[in-house]
Formats: C-alpha cells, sequence, structure tokens
C-alpha cells in the first residue's frame, strides 16, 4: 500500500499534513509535514481510521491521534 504523499485527515475532514516519511520500528512511525511542521505519529490500531487510496487519503482519530503525536 502507498502511503507516501497521501493527505492525512481528521474523520472530520482537517487536514493534519502530507505524509512525507514512513519509519519502520516495531510498528511504522509515519511523518506528517504541514506548512514545514513535521509531525510524528505512530500508525497503531485505533489511530488510522481509514486508507482511502482512491481519495488519496490517510483518515485518523482526531482524539487518539492528538493523545499520541509527537510535534
Amino acid at each position: 500500500m502507498d502511503i507516501l504523499g497521501l493527505s492525512c485527515e481528521t474523520e472530520e475532514g482537517e487536514f493534519l499534513g502530507m505524509v512525507t516519511d514512513i519509519s519502520n520500528l516495531s510498528s511504522d512511525i509515519y511523518t506528517i509535514e504541514k506548512a514545514g511542521k513535521k509531525t510524528l505519529f505512530p500508525a497503531v490500531k485505533g489511530v488510522v481510521v481509514k486508507v482511502d487510496l482512491d481519495a488519496k487519503k490517510l483518515i485518523v482519530d482526531k482524539k487518539i491521534f492528538d493523545e499520541i503525536a509527537v510535534y
């Protein structure tokens, strides 16, 4: 699955950034970038709600994302 380049958004449609990197550790760590600022978060169960390759979107749960993202 090609996650790089997808738009990362909340279920409500809030744009969080573009997926610019994926690090493979014990779980995948996604790096997203918005306005020159990078945010990292683990792609673990509950965070990623849906991957829509046709719409080029990675949908995340905002509440969980806010709890675990590293800004």
